[in-house]
């Protein structure tokens, strides 16, 4: 039954737009939570809008609408932009304000992170379905961890994964709920610490979905 009525809120919309939202808002969200740094330059303002310019990738290539729950869509997909940022700049800074200590349990032997990323590309499967690809350059996950992990910001902005018994934060854990709810399909994968996170979500698209020109 709640999947009926679930259903019976489906409407096309466009999902460029709604990416091409969420990835501006999180990029906002991410130089505001650099408040440590502003407060002692306030000239670095600038100089993080311009790495996040740098390091934030949008391969938008398709245009046309997406036939889902709005909504749910919108809450799936901030979450795991909100994660790529969280696992990137967010990790990348606490890296250089945290005195050289791990930044969370399990990550004591990762190697200083490269210069941040994340890159959110759209891209047609077939013609049932279009793909959204979240990669980040960030922290990574351990293999064993990947379906157990929440990204968080509680304690002074700990911008990283910790396991859902010790965070308040938003589980990746209703992923697999969603994402069967709406019937999409969902795909992530890490190379272990420090490598960063890859997410791919498959929506169904209607016939009008074209290259952008």
């Amino acid at each position: 039954l709640l999947s009926n009525s679930l259903c019976a809120q489906a409407r096309f919309f466009p999902l460029d737009e709604m990416l091409f939202k969420i990835a501006r808002i999180q990029e906002e969200v991410s130089i505001q939570h650099r408040v440590d740094f502003i407060k002692r330059d306030p000239n670095a303002r600038a100089g993080l809008r311009s790495q996040h310019k740098k390091g934030v990738v949008l391969d938008l290539g398709l245009s046309g609408q997406v036939f889902a729950i709005q909504e749910l869509v919108y809450f799936l997909l901030q979450q795991i932009i909100s994660n790529a940022f969280k696992a990137s700049f967010g990790a990348y800074y606490l890296q250089k304000t945290n005195s050289g200590k791990p930044i969370a349990p399990g990550y004591e032997d990762m190697a200083a992170l490269d210069e941040p990323r994340v890159e959110i590309t759209l891209a047609r499967t077939d013609v049932n379905y279009v793909k959204v690809i979240v990669q980040d350059k960030g922290l990574g996950v351990p293999p064993n961890m990947l379906t157990s992990l929440v990204a968080t910001t509680d304690t002074d902005r700990l911008s990283c994964f910790k396991e859902i018994r010790d965070s308040n934060g938003s589980s990746t854990g209703l992923f697999p709920f969603l994402v069967d709810l709406m019937r999409f399909e969902m795909f992530m994968q890490s190379d272990g610490i420090g490598k960063g996170l890859r997410t791919e979500l498959l929506l169904p698209v209607d016939m009008n979905m074209r290259p952008q020109v």
